[in-house]
């Protein structure tokens, strides 16, 4: 696992909900495994052009996580 702290410009965020960006092997397990658990999912699963599928969550801090893998279409010219 691979994380990937995200820049904290101006934005609606309230101090201390912050984002972070984790890179993971098998992101639907982990998506499944968070809903089994009665995570606030705020995007389900779904790929992306620029050669990720991720997904995203709120923890209980109300901080904005993502979970991302490189698709099989990464650096694939479309």
């Amino acid at each position: 696992m691979a994380i990937h702290l995200q820049a904290g410009g101006p934005n609606k965020r309230q101090p201390g909900q912050g984002a972070l960006y984790v890179f993971a092997r098998d992101v639907d397990a982990l998506h499944e495994e968070f809903k089994s658990r009665g995570a606030a999912i705020i995007k389900e699963p779904q790929d992306y052009d620029y050669g990720m599928r991720d997904f995203d969550l709120d923890d209980p801090d109300r901080n904005h996580l993502t979970f991302g893998m490189e698709t099989k279409k990464s650096g694939a010219s479309n």
